[in-house]
């Protein structure tokens, strides 16, 4: 039996048996901002996330693969085989597939690493974050709006009042 099959057979038998679940979320960053809740973000539902776990040194097993809900979140079961703590330290999360045609290239290559969010009623709960892709195009709109940000954020007197209205009028 392979090592990909045997994970598998390991993992999801007839009754579900997972007690360690790993949670995230996938988001659009249109314009690059690195955070969630951003105006110019969104999230991105069915978007593809891997559950990766080494088995050895040399060896890297796609446990399993699930979508993101209409929230951008996803839920995986991780296997029985890596339950134990200093297997599950050897699993990440990465991004294989957005949905979207204009929001689908990873912002980072990187996989997420598993921080460990809750320990109760014999449910372990980690996190793999917060996992975004981009345009490949970065809309003109984000560059509007950064211009605007940097204006506001310098001084509550604007510099230069004139460059400061033109911006204003063409919001």
């Amino acid at each position: 039996m392979a090592i990909a099959e045997s994970i598998e057979f390991a993992s999801y038998g007839e009754e579900k048996l997972s007690n360690v679940l790993v949670e995230g979320n996938v988001f659009c960053d249109t314009c690059l901002k690195h955070q969630f809740a951003s105006e110019s973000s969104h999230v991105i539902t069915g978007a593809r996330v891997a559950l990766e776990c080494s088995i050895n040194r040399k060896t890297i097993a796609s446990v399993t693969a699930v979508e993101s809900d209409e929230y951008g979140d996803f839920t995986v079961d991780v296997p029985s085989l890596f339950h134990p703590e200093e297997r599950i330290n050897r699993c990440s999360v990465r991004l294989l597939s957005s949905p979207e045609d204009s929001c689908n290239t990873p912002s980072t290559t990187v996989p997420s690493k598993l921080v460990l969010l809750s320990n109760s009623n014999g449910v372990r709960t980690y996190t793999a974050g917060s996992l975004s892709y981009h345009p490949q195009n970065i809309p003109c709109l984000c560059y509007k709006e950064s211009m605007q940000e940097s204006l506001m954020e310098r001084d509550s007197r604007p510099q230069n009042p004139l460059l400061y209205r033109y911006f204003l009028e063409r919001s």
